[in-house]
């Protein structure tokens, strides 16, 4: 039997959840854990922040409109004719859309275990079991701050690696994987209805990484080039990349983009950071595109994503709701002439 008062866990476990709400799901969205010193190191990396443009509040669906222009400038007119010659079918408008799906946890909490956990990670200075697990750096974690914390690192590790790239949305699945439409989804149903073409690398190995990287980067197109871009691969490709580059990788932790200790680093003469994306598993699907058009909606703030916890026998049970849905802004138009986003031929 738990030292714990169930009951009273309960209800310091729901005013957590409540006062905390925000923050909880943004955390299990984002995966931003670093400023949690014992939540640091997690099986998903340093969070998805730096790789997606995000939209907070969407409930249901929201277009993701652009306008496209085409060639409009042509011979001014000579000395004397006035006429106007319109240039018509130059603009043209186009949307995306969105849409979020539903997510939930559904969990059966044993305070007696839970107890015995958060009890070892809160051993003082000096003590034994302190010299070894370094626990006096943790910290005095409140019980329910430990016990809520913990779960939401696993649920951001299920979205993360199971959802986000490699998710096919299935409503009557019960899996991570079923709750919404990854990237590579997205990807392959474009390359489908002809509205993206592939780029055809064959096979990514560790002797050719840096030519098929560069020839998926060299199928944006070149009005893309200019600003920053992306890559998304899986750890081995970075892996492979990064050793293949030693000697150009600059020592400085301090310089952004250089640093594949942290999973991010550019292609060698060019704007695109290579990102190293363990929710890619080992697919040899690559992402190249702009940071702002791979859009990841999300909903932390309807009355429904409240969390509930309440007392069952002798356990607490803990039911969580959320929503997210991704898409691209544009995937373009199937032709060389605008192609902001770049994928290989992998599955």
């Amino acid at each position: 039997m738990s030292a714990f008062n169930t009951t009273a866990l309960a209800a310091l476990l729901g005013a957590y959840c409540r006062d905390n709400k925000e923050e909880l799901y943004t955390r299990i969205v984002l995966g931003l854990f670093d400023d949690v010193p014992w939540m640091k190191n997690n099986v998903a990396g340093h969070g998805i922040l730096d790789r997606f443009t995000f939209m907070e509040g969407v409930t249901d669906e929201v277009p993701l409109p652009r306008m496209d222009v085409s060639e409009i400038v042509k011979p001014g007119h000579q000395p004397g004719d006035a006429t106007f010659t319109g240039s018509p079918d130059k603009i043209k408008f186009a949307a995306r859309v969105l849409k979020v799906r539903d997510w939930s946890v559904d969990l059966v909490l044993d305070p007696k275990y839970l107890e015995k956990t958060w009890l070892a990670m809160n051993k003082q200075l000096g003590s034994w079991a302190g010299k070894f697990t370094k626990a006096p750096a943790f910290g005095n974690i409140q019980p329910e701050e430990f016990m809520i914390k913990a779960v939401i690192k696993a649920a951001h590790r299920d979205i993360r690696m199971k959802a986000l790239f490699g998710g096919v949305y299935n409503a009557a699945g019960n899996a991570s994987a079923d709750i919404v439409n990854g990237w590579f989804k997205l990807t392959a149903d474009a390359i489908t209805a002809g509205e993206l073409a592939p780029t055809v690398t064959g096979a990514i190995t560790s002797a050719n990484v840096e030519d098929k990287l560069l020839m998926v980067y060299d199928s944006l197109s070149e009005e893309f080039k200019a600003d920053e871009t992306q890559m998304l691969v899986n750890a081995t490709i970075f892996d492979w990349y990064a050793r293949k580059n030693k000697p150009t990788i600059v020592k400085d932790p301090g310089i952004p983009g250089q640093q594949p200790g942290m999973g991010r680093m550019y292609l060698y003469g060019t704007n695109c950071e290579l990102k190293r994306e363990p929710g890619a598993g080992a697919s040899q699907r690559v992402i190249c595109t702009p940071v702002a058009n791979m859009v990841f909606g999300m909903d932390s703030r309807d009355e429904y994503t409240n969390v509930d916890v309440e007392k069952f026998e002798r356990t607490i049970k803990l039911m969580m709701d959320g929503k997210i849905g991704l898409n691209f802004r544009d995937v373009g138009d199937g032709t060389a002439n605008h192609r902001p986003l770049a994928v290989n031929d992998a599955a």
